[in-house]
């Protein structure tokens, strides 16, 4: 990025060009340095949402929005957007978390992110239509009844969170019940702490016309089922070898 450019406007002419948005500049990006950072990784959610649009970009290249290092100032709104445009986070800061609520995206992808919400779920796409939502390595820390991370009634192809650590001391730390995906659940490697009746993992009524991967998964829950999938259907089979443990009350 230019010395004199903003990251907002850097945002722009990077998805036109079709390159990643690198802000990681010389600060550590460890996951436990990003509450650190300058005001250099920065972004307005505002501008997310205005590219995922097309509003502030009539051109957009097909590899989507992509960003790097990036702190993401405050909720991430894109509730009931419809875009084509795929959206990439990779090692960035989500202060408030997410709401896609009955958005209709190409692809959302959080990898090696650290999302925090003081209040409400911090990854919340109940009704989400998406080809790939992926969570993978990402740190996510909620306070929320509903869930941590919410993908009830979601309409997916693949969900991919293999590696991510969540905790939830008031709910789930992951609920997609009734949700339909056409191909994988990959939750190999989860470490997840959640509270209350509910689960830790809610997939009751999901459709899971591939596999659920839960190997090496770690699930627990001091006052509540570790795993609730009651009515689940999956079409490929569940694994559950190679360390998976569920701890539940």
């Amino acid at each position: 990025m230019a010395d004199d450019a903003k990251p907002d406007d850097a945002l722009v002419a990077a998805v036109q060009r079709g390159e990643m948005l690198d802000l990681s500049g010389t600060d550590p990006i460890a996951k436990s340095a990003r509450d650190a950072w300058s005001t250099d990784h920065d972004i307005d959610p505002e501008r997310i949402r205005d590219v995922l649009l097309n509003a502030t970009t009539s051109k957009p290249d097909p590899r989507g929005l992509r960003l790097k290092g990036a702190r993401i100032t405050d909720r991430l709104d894109l509730e009931n957007i419809t875009t084509t445009v795929a959206l990439e986070l990779e090692s960035c800061l989500l202060v408030g978390g997410i709401n896609a609520r009955g958005a209709q995206l190409r692809d959302l992808s959080l990898v090696d992110c650290v999302i925090v919400a003081a209040a409400g779920p911090a990854v919340d796409a109940q009704r989400l239509s998406a080809n790939v939502v992926q969570l993978a390595s990402t740190d996510v820390t909620a306070h929320a009844e509903r869930g941590a991370i919410v993908l009830d009634g979601a309409r997916l192809d693949t969900l991919v969170c293999q590696g991510m650590h969540v905790t939830n001391a008031h709910g789930p730390a992951l609920t997609a019940a009734n949700a339909a995906i056409n191909h994988d659940v990959v939750l190999a490697d989860v470490d997840a702490t959640g509270f209350g009746e509910p689960g830790t993992v809610r997939l009751a009524g999901a459709h899971i016309n591939g596999q659920l991967d839960l190997c090496r998964a770690h699930l627990t829950n001091a006052s509540g089922p570790a795993l609730h999938a009651e009515g689940m259907q999956v079409g490929q089979g569940t694994f559950l070898r190679d360390g998976f443990t569920a701890s539940g009350a």
